[in-house]
């Protein structure tokens, strides 16, 4: 659903979001889904570090003037951190092994046959 998104909109609190980021922004940018966000905050650098397309707007006011004045939205093409989404985006499944791996003998088995099977 979200691929089909013409934009995916964050009007988060930026003063709530400073030192806060949203799952649902790491599900839009994992499928390059565009993003918006409103004002200052870690979410709205977390979006500038995993979104191809984004636009941070001080207020919603200035969203709503842009809609008005050009019927669109004029987005940013990101520069994407790859080593950062290859990481955060990559499987679970991979995530628990690799934790699993470099804890050697001191892993519980109680994940591994979890880990192992998803």
């Amino acid at each position: 659903m979200l691929e089909e998104c013409s934009a995916v909109v964050f009007n988060y609190n930026p003063v709530i979001y400073a030192n806060k980021t949203s799952g649902f922004l790491w599900q839009a940018c994992s499928v390059n889904a565009p993003v918006v966000v409103i004002g200052e905050s870690w979410l709205s650098r977390e979006a500038q570090v995993l979104c191809p397309f984004v636009r941070v707007f001080d207020d919603v006011e200035s969203l709503e003037q842009e809609l008005k004045l050009y019927g669109t939205i004029k987005f940013q093409i990101g520069k994407p951190d790859l080593e950062y989404r290859r990481a955060l985006f990559r499987p679970l499944a991979d995530f628990f092994r690799q934790t699993i791996s470099q804890a050697g003998d001191n892993a519980t088995n109680d994940f591994l046959p979890w880990a192992m099977h998803h």
